[in-house]
């Protein structure tokens, strides 16, 4: 038995070759596999036929154990025309960039997974010219490793000899946490949980040219236009003037009746004909409403998503809602990798019906929260989304200059929102439309609020799970509005867990018996209103009043119910993708909003640039405060020590106790935060701790306010 190790980077003739130099398989039956030599970190040969191939992106490796006839280093054909700028991969996805080309403006883009059968062409929509390069996506990939091949065109003929490969990209899969998948493996939207489309699934492309004309073949008499299409709630509402009683055969409904369809973005996409009218009941719009909403009913299997990083809802919104009382319906909804940005009412709800069925079969107390929801929307998805500020000139109703709401859900169960990034929002999550409104098992997680003013959420009769969240508050920043991050409201149970809260006003303000419990958070620079329980373990019960009563479901407890919540009672621990606070804050930043240009994205919460460490060869250090030394930066800081923020920042490469002193404030004196968030502690009037190695600053008790240090100094330990 032979093992041998090549490893490639210590080839220096290999490597010489350049990046694009490969490794190629033959296999026995004829097909070939190639690899970049720049990302192959090794082949192991176990035995004369067993081999297998390590990677230097932690893509999976690849074995051949007997399958393979030759193995062949080859150089890059020096005639390509193509050159490749970066290949990436992303969540259930990947995309290639190159250079444009002198003499080609048409290429065709495949991918395979890598190692493993032929190639596939992509949509010649997801190929795409941006003027100085191109750029291709593919979307609906199961986790694993890919490559691209991209051939020009020349009039209707490719040129293979002038082709080019990618190296290899890694692909993940979404984190798929969350109650809108708790218990249900039929998969959310129109892909499959493995990440690939539902069998049968219908692809629209739509671009800001072509939204007005697009027709889906075999449902022409369903409508033209995308407008048209998705706004199907006007043809069966009373008092529009589109209302029909042929409604159940136009618009979405009628395809995704037979089919889960997926609606795929390119560019900006401003309104398409045949949405809402404002403040009126026209095209099945609503009196006080700013209009231009899609009201997408008793759809299911629907996913809408942007293609590439670029993907923007403009000046529109979306409903999804569900009138249908026998399950089958209204459910199923996905929204991922979109930007919505001016949107004058929503830019995305979920709505369903309430009340209980007389034996007339017509629906009676609506308005009851002891009824049941009768029509629920039901296993929602919203993530990998950015929610920029709502817009409405002249607003149909005062409060709605912002719009109403960035992502609204009523009246129904299983519902996720995660990895979404919000910025300035003025109400950004409602959760209930009033007091006797029902919804219930709703996760938020791995989300960012930037600088919105509320409603993370505003919750009414709810189950709740709020985790692993990044809420930043700064009011110094004259665009920020802060009012309040959570309103727990009409028997809400609110279990937020290891989230970082950080600036902000009113994290928790509870009312008409609305109950939070706290566990594992952090939280830097808040003031005003917390309600919350602080529990000081993870299975600490706390009473509440939130029931479904018409179901019979007590929630009281839900967070440490394994039927009720994916939870681990024998480990006693949420059974989902969950990290500490510290770690959640960084992996929203890298994570959160659409698609990354750039993945090496800086999580550091240090703003000041400290390129020594601090002198602590004579086993002690103490600071002039104000006076700028070795290893120590002071920002907009008195004489005496006062500051507002970051003061003071410093760095240590060993470890050392550091005593502290501060002057008195209103916020409960200073922070100690270590770069990577990390809470040392506060500092009320004196403090000592133990630090390693690090960068390290302080900030004030209040963003907007003075905090003071007196002194600080540190000992080698």
């Amino acid at each position: 038995m032979k093992r041998i190790v090549i490893f490639l980077t210590a080839l220096g003739f290999i490597m010489n070759l350049g990046a694009q130099n490969k490794v190629k398989i033959t296999e026995s039956e004829g097909s070939t596999s190639t690899y970049l030599c720049s990302d192959i970190e090794s082949i192991d040969f176990s035995s004369d036929n067993n081999f297998s191939i390590s990677f230097k992106n932690g893509a999976t490796n690849i074995s051949y154990e007997g399958n393979a006839d030759r193995i062949e280093f080859e150089k890059q054909a020096s005639n390509s025309s193509v050159s490749i700028k970066r290949a990436d991969g992303w969540f259930e996805s990947g995309f290639i960039e190159w250079e444009e080309t002198t003499g080609y403006s048409s290429f065709h883009v495949y991918c395979r997974e890598s190692g493993k059968g032929d190639y596939t062409l992509l949509d010649s929509e997801l190929v795409r010219n941006y003027g100085s390069f191109f750029r291709a996506d593919v979307l609906g990939l199961a986790a694993g490793s890919y490559q691209f091949k991209i051939v020009p065109v020349k009039g209707d003929e490719e040129q293979p000899t002038l082709a080019a490969e990618s190296g290899i990209i890694h692909v993940t899969n979404h984190d798929r946490s969350g109650y809108a998948h708790f218990n249900y493996t039929e998969g959310v939207g129109a892909y499959k949980d493995d990440g690939t489309l539902k069998d049968g699934a219908i692809v629209i492309y739509v671009t800001d040219e072509n939204k007005d004309q697009i027709k889906i073949p075999g449902y022409e008499s369903a409508g033209v236009g995308l407008g048209w299409l998705l706004n199907n709630a006007q043809y069966s509402k009373s008092g529009s003037n589109t209302y029909t009683e042929n409604a159940s055969n136009l618009g979405i409904y009628s395809i995704t009746k037979e089919h889960p369809v997926v609606i795929r973005f390119l560019g900006k996409i401003n309104p398409p004909e045949g949405l809402t009218a404002y403040n009126s009941t026209n095209n099945g719009g609503s009196t006080g409403d700013n209009g231009f909403m899609a009201r997408m009913k008793d759809a299911r299997n629907l996913t809408i998503e942007g293609i590439g990083s670029d993907a923007m809802i403009y000046g529109w919104g979306f409903h999804f809602i569900c009138s249908d009382m026998t399950g089958e319906y209204g459910k199923n909804f996905e929204a991922r990798n979109l930007t919505f940005d001016d949107y004058p009412e929503d830019a995305l709800g979920m709505e369903g019906m309430q009340g209980t069925i007389n034996a007339s079969g017509t629906v009676e107390n609506s308005s009851s929260a002891s009824a049941d929801i009768c029509a629920p929307v039901q296993h929602c998805w919203i993530h990998n989304c950015n929610f920029k500020q709502g817009y409405c000139a002249n607003p149909a109703e005062s409060d709605k200059a912002e719009g109403d709401g960035s992502c609204d859900f009523k009246r129904g169960r299983f519902y996720t929102l995660s990895y979404c990034y919000f910025e300035y929002g003025h109400k950004t999550n409602l959760i209930g439309s009033g007091d006797a409104s029902l919804q219930f098992d709703i996760s938020f997680h791995h989300n960012i609020w930037n600088n919105c003013a509320s409603r993370i959420p505003l919750l009414r009769n709810a189950n709740f799970h709020f985790y692993n969240n990044y809420v930043f508050g700064d009011m110094t920043d004259e665009e920020a509005s802060l009012s309040y991050v959570a309103s727990v409201r009409a028997n809400s149970y609110l279990y937020s867990e290891n989230n970082y809260y950080d600036g902000c006003k009113n994290v928790c303000q509870t009312t008409s018996g609305g109950v939070s419990k706290s566990y594992g958070n952090i939280y830097y620079a808040c003031f005003g209103d917390n309600d919350a329980t602080i529990a000081t373990s993870r299975t600490q019960n706390i009473s509440s009043t939130c029931k479904f009563t018409y179901k019979g479901i007590d929630y009281e407890n839900f967070d440490t119910n394994p039927t009720l919540f994916y939870y681990n009672s024998s480990e006693e621990k949420t059974r989902a993708y969950i990290t500490d606070a510290v770690t959640a804050r960084q992996e929203c930043i890298k994570n959160s909003g659409v698609q990354k240009e750039d993945s090496d994205v800086d999580v550091s919460m240090n703003k000041n640039s400290v390129s020594e460490a601090i002198d602590l060869s004579g086993g002690t250090f103490s600071a002039t405060i104000g006076t700028s030394e070795s290893g120590i930066v002071y920002t907009n800081i008195s004489s005496s020590g006062k500051f507002k923020g970051q003061g003071i920042t410093f760095r240590i490469d060993e470890p050392v106790s550091i005593e502290l002193t501060a002057g008195s404030d209103s916020y409960g004196g200073p922070y100690l935060v270590k770069s990577d968030g990390t809470v040392i502690g506060q500092i009320a009037s004196s403090a000592t701790f133990e630090l390693t190695s690090g960068t390290y600053f302080i900030g004030s008790g209040s963003k907007d306010k003075e905090s003071q240090i007196k002194s600080l100094k540190m000992t080698v330990r």
